[in-house]
């Protein structure tokens, strides 16, 4: 039974609230009752955020999916692409290498060619000359006067097309020619204009397929590229970045700075690590030798994407130099899911789901593995994508179900300040009244108050009568006691 070709348009979603994926194909030696996230709990913030883009139809939301060869030809995680974005939304394609120019396989919806020969370099590389970057790759060119053609090709009568750029390059101060039909006129731009390392972010003035990026400054040393990553400005959706090396392996990863550099540039908000095949070809390696450049990957992530979820991927089954089924596999998944479990990150066992060592053969018998016994062909990766894809629509509805969504709390805008305008304090104007002082006659040794501002009457029995002020209008009335 062979699966040629994933369409996500053919279900309709009778409900919105529910993730309605298209089902894996049935094989027998598959255990689909065992197709779940395990420690799901770890990515109930990225199911909050998914939950959040879909019933807002607002942001946008990446996820970067790490891992070996199994990745690097992008077909299981083209699946996992589709399906994500038919049900959430298209933000773009996410970051690509010009694998053609590198002379390695790449996938299948991309073209790349160049005008001249480049030096390519990667993780995996006995000769650590040149460092590689954000897709564990670097092509290297000696002359001012190469570029880089890329551009997307149609995916079933569709043209993906994007509207921003993000290069990684070399960090050089250099000016560099973005241009392309599509657009109105040539986009120059410097690789310090935006003071990020080895990032530089490009807005076009149209929707584009492609490109060609030329540097036109000369003699700044070797022109450097590392990656790019397609995208479509203010889209709401998601992007699912792909990195995958050939014979990639954790402790490789963890020990090239480069990539960790440009990697936080890609703001994830969930990371997939898929790897463990390279390793398991040593099939007496310890749980300690093994886990020892699992943790180091994981520290490198921790600091550059600090409280970002995560869900480990067992490797898949295959076997060993093609003569029996390879018990390695089964010893690095364990080490892997015991060190998922530890540290409370997601896991998805997709060596178990496949049947462990007992559905090895299967592989075989249903002609889901290529010819070397350890890569898989299309339907086999498709396989996987449908049943990843699935187990995590699964985890999605289940957190939507017991978190329905409510709305975030608008807050009315604040009123504009007033302006207090202080008032000039008026000095207390006190009306003063004159009274008029009768004369009067005071018995000697009469106990006689007297008052502060009070004329104080002269003792005697015919006292001096002072002159009166002159006359004015008075409501007052002043009443002396003979």
């Amino acid at each position: 039974m062979l699966l040629l070709g994933v369409s996500f348009h053919s279900l309709a979603q009778t409900d919105s609230t529910v993730w309605v994926t298209t089902p894996p194909p049935h094989y027998s030696f598959v255990r689909y009752n065992e197709n779940v996230i395990n420690e799901k709990s770890a990515l109930d913030s990225f199911y909050y955020k998914l939950s959040q883009l879909k019933n807002s139809g607002k942001g946008s939301i990446s996820i970067v999916h790490i891992g070996d060869s199994h990745l690097q030809a992008d077909m299981m995680t083209s699946v996992l692409r589709d399906g994500f974005r038919e049900y959430f939304g298209d933000a773009g394609r996410g970051v690509i290498f010009p694998y053609q120019v590198a002379n390695s396989n790449g996938p299948k919806d991309l073209t790349s060619h160049s005008n001249q020969s480049w030096k390519t370099g990667r993780i995996t590389s006995s000769d650590k000359v040149a460092k590689c970057g954000i897709m564990g790759y670097v092509l290297e060119a000696p002359s001012d006067k190469a570029s880089i053609n890329i551009h997307l090709k149609d995916k079933e009568g569709k043209q993906e097309k994007f509207n921003r750029l993000v290069f990684f390059l070399c960090n050089d101060s250099v000016c560099y020619k973005v241009s392309d039909t599509g657009l109105n006129a040539p986009i120059i731009f410097n690789t310090k204009s935006q003071n990020k390392p080895n990032c530089v972010a490009v807005n076009t003035d149209s929707f584009v397929s492609g490109f060609e990026l030329a540097r036109i400054t000369q003699g700044k040393g070797n022109y450097e590229f590392y990656g790019v990553s397609l995208e479509k400005k203010d889209a709401a959706g998601v992007i699912y970045h792909t990195i995958g090396v050939n014979g990639a392996r954790y402790d490789q990863y963890a020990a090239d700075p480069i990539f960790w550099d440009q990697l936080k540039e890609l703001k994830a908000d969930l990371v997939v690590v898929s790897m463990g095949t390279n390793e398991a070809q040593n099939p007496y390696i310890s749980e300690e030798a093994m886990l020892r450049g699992v943790d180091s990957f994981f520290r490198q992530l921790a600091k550059v994407a600090p409280n970002v979820p995560v869900l480990i991927t067992t490797p898949c089954g295959s076997y060993f130099r093609q003569k029996s089924p390879n018990k390695g596999v089964d010893n690095v998944s364990r080490y892997l899911y015991s060190y998922a479990v530890k540290h409370k990150h997601a896991v998805w066992d997709m060596y178990n789901i496949g049947g462990g060592m007992q559905g090895i053969p299967s592989l075989k018998k249903f002609n889901l593995i290529a010819h070397d016994l350890v890569h898989y062909n299309q339907a086999g990766y498709e396989l996987q994508g449908l049943l990843l894809l699935n187990a995590m629509a699964a985890g999605y509805n289940i957190y939507q179900k017991a978190h329905p969504y409510k709305p975030k709390k608008v807050l009315a805008p604040a009123p504009p300040p007033v302006k207090v305008v202080a008032e000039v304090e008026k000095p207390k104007v006190t009306k003063v009244q004159d009274e008029i002082v009768k004369p009067h006659i005071i018995q000697v040794g009469a106990n006689i108050p007297v008052k502060k501002d009070t004329v104080k009457p002269t003792i005697g029995l015919n006292p001096p009568v002072p002159t009166p002020p002159p006359p004015h209008k008075s409501n007052i009335q002043v009443t002396y006691e003979n």
